[in-house]
């Protein structure tokens, strides 16, 4: 195999990597941090990487059709990633949203709450890594409990059940753990 092939194959793993990152993100962690850093060092250097193969092309006169093939594909890739940095894959949810509510705190870090309409939940926390809680919930009157299947990473548990709360103002979601008394609030988005 030649130089060129493993660097068009280099080249289509980061495409596949950054494009199937709804897969493994969830529940990165800190890692999803390192990750992050790590691809778009190797973005950089394969960028530079390309473009002294552009320039060996053009100033050693190499037009080898297989070399100017696998620089086009090269190119596509690396200039679609530039464009989409998150990628172009992206699954649309296809559970439809009972409520979603949300909270962003120091840091920008955020907190995103979502009840389908198929009695399953997930909650995505973005906050110097990617973790989240999936599950099921049913409702009693004001109060959602939780029956957490997968639990955030580097925590033992998730909330126990929350408070609905609607005022004129705002709604929010309150959970609670089963002892705690004080509770943490995520605004609802009104539809």
């Amino acid at each position: 195999m030649s130089k060129q092939v493993i660097f068009s194959l280099i080249v289509l793993i980061l495409f596949l990597t950054i494009n199937t990152s709804y897969l493994w993100e969830d529940n990165s962690g800190v890692f999803a941090f390192v990750w992050g850093a790590f691809l778009m060092i190797s973005f950089l250097i394969i960028g530079i990487i390309q473009l002294i193969n552009i320039g060996i092309i053009i100033f050693k006169k190499k037009f080898e059709i297989k070399r100017i093939l696998l620089n086009i594909f090269n190119i596509g890739l690396l200039t679609i990633l530039f464009f989409n940095p998150n990628g172009i894959i992206k699954p649309k949810e296809t559970r439809e949203i009972f409520l979603e509510a949300f909270a962003e705190g120091a840091a920008n870090c955020t907190t995103t709450l979502k009840l389908f309409k198929n009695n399953e939940f997930k909650e995505l926390n973005i906050c110097f890594g990617i973790t989240s809680a999936k599950g099921t919930y049913r409702i009693e009157n004001d109060t959602v409990f939780f029956d957490t299947k997968i639990i955030p990473k580097h925590s033992d548990r998730y909330f126990d059940f929350a408070v609905i709360k609607k005022t004129e103002k705002e709604s929010e979601i309150i959970r609670f753990y089963e002892n705690d008394s004080i509770g943490k609030k995520l605004r609802i988005k009104l539809k």
